[in-house]
């Protein structure tokens, strides 16, 4: 192939690098050679990046895909998966219509279907959470409350709960993270929320508490969030760099926005003095009462179909609402953000035995996989899993009972088989 090189170029080079005319045709060749690499390199990786960055979007699943994901995974606990399959399809699906209409400026600020949980220990709150996230394949950070304080003082401030979750982002650097975060959202449950419920008897303003309760509801509410710890190394860097371009704080290109992230706020609320159980039991207990959605029960005069007392109040927290969390400490602005509330079941012998036989990561199935690790065929009789289930039921800690029961079963055998001339095992 004739390739045609201008006169000027050739000249152009002859003159300031001092070559031949053939030198300066094959530099100008060569040259042009690394233009067109450099060039192709430029797109692809432009290009590549967006698609990447497109496929890497959360996936939309209906609440009723979402709920039947659950079910493998969680057994019992209906009201509360419905609800938050509910939460998390509509939350997604909302934020990837903005970003496919950036036009809709009506919807642009959408209610989000943040949601409060109340159960006991062990009952599957945040294990749900846990398993939406890998479905959607959004970011999932899970933490307890009590590891957080008001921003300010010692300790992991709130807006450190969204630094987190910007590490778990994909991207290549923490501003592409972060502008994921931004974009597509984020699954954050604060569990032991409760814990952070202001005491009755505290007076003023209550650092443990009551701020943070505030910073939650700042982030909730949304807010731009510093991608880089404001104390931190990185943080003050970006500081200074800002401050030597004349501007204040470190700027919108190292903010990440809490707009689109989902939040799912759980706890037992269970205290020494007193607990949202005793609290919804003694409003019961009046003779007539408002409910949320404006009805008026007097007792006397319920219908015939009413179900018998004993039934209805089997779950105190499925009977809890608004006026009882903030009765029990937790401020009316941050109920109030989250319009979803619902509940758990304490887990009975049935679910237990259920968990341990028919979820698809069945902590039987692992034992079994454990013990095949080292060429040992180990089986469970109906029996022992009854009497495990039993065990942990008495304990009221929930599943996670169940593989401390186990362990301290099983110890002895998994120390002693592997090695030895045993290649069964039936517990």
């Amino acid at each position: 192939m004739k390739i045609s090189i201008p006169k000027e170029a050739l000249e152009r080079i002859m003159a300031d690098y001092g070559c031949t005319e053939q030198e300066a045709a094959k530099a100008f060749l060569d040259a042009q050679d690394i233009a067109e690499k450099a060039y192709h390199t430029c797109l692809a990786e432009r290009f590549d990046r967006s698609r990447a960055g497109a496929s890497a979007a959360p996936r939309i699943f209906t609440p009723k895909e979402i709920k039947a994901h659950l079910d493998k995974y969680v057994i019992g606990q209906e009201e509360y998966k419905k609800r938050l399959s509910i939460a998390a399809a509509y939350h997604f699906a909302m934020i990837k219509y903005l970003s496919d209409h950036p036009d809709q400026v009506s919807v642009k600020r959408f209610r989000k279907k943040n949601t409060l949980i109340a159960g006991p220990s062990g009952s599957g709150k945040t294990y749900c959470v846990e398993v939406i996230g890998d479905l959607l394949q959004v970011p999932t950070l899970i933490v307890d409350a009590t590891d957080y304080t008001e921003a300010g003082y010692v300790g992991k401030s709130a807006d450190d709960m969204i630094r987190e979750l910007i590490d778990l982002a994909p991207g290549e650097t923490r501003a592409d993270q972060a502008r994921f975060i931004s974009r597509y959202g984020g699954l954050i449950c604060i569990d032991e929320i409760d814990k952070k419920a202001k005491q009755g008897t505290a007076v003023g303003h209550d650092i443990s508490r009551e701020g943070f309760q505030r910073s939650v509801l700042k982030l909730i509410e949304r807010k731009l969030v510093s991608i880089h710890n404001p104390l931190s190394p990185a943080g003050q860097i970006q500081e200074m760099i800002s401050l030597g371009k004349g501007k204040k704080g470190p700027g919108t290109d190292n903010m990440v926005s809490t707009e689109n992230i989902l939040f799912v706020l759980g706890g037992s609320f269970e205290r020494t003095q007193d607990n949202l159980e005793s609290i919804v039991r003694q409003r019961i207990k009046h003779k007539g009462r408002v409910h949320e959605d404006g009805s008026v029960e007097i007792k006397g005069f319920a219908g015939a179909e009413e179900e018998p007392r004993t039934a209805q109040l089997a779950n105190y927290y499925k009977k809890a609402e608004a006026d009882d969390y903030i009765t029990l400490g937790l401020l009316p602005e941050l109920v109030g953000r989250s319009p979803i509330r619902t509940f758990v079941n304490l887990l009975s012998k049935t679910d237990l035995i259920r968990i341990m036989r028919d979820t698809e990561d069945s902590i039987l199935h692992q034992y079994h996989l454990e013990f095949q690790l080292f060429d040992i065929e180990v089986t469970f009789t109906p029996a022992a899993v009854e009497c495990v289930a039993e065990i942990a039921e008495n304990r009221r800690t929930g599943a996670r009972a169940l593989v401390s029961v186990w362990e301290n079963i099983l110890t002895d055998f998994q120390f002693e088989l592997p090695g030895s001339n045993f290649t069964s095992l039936q517990v």
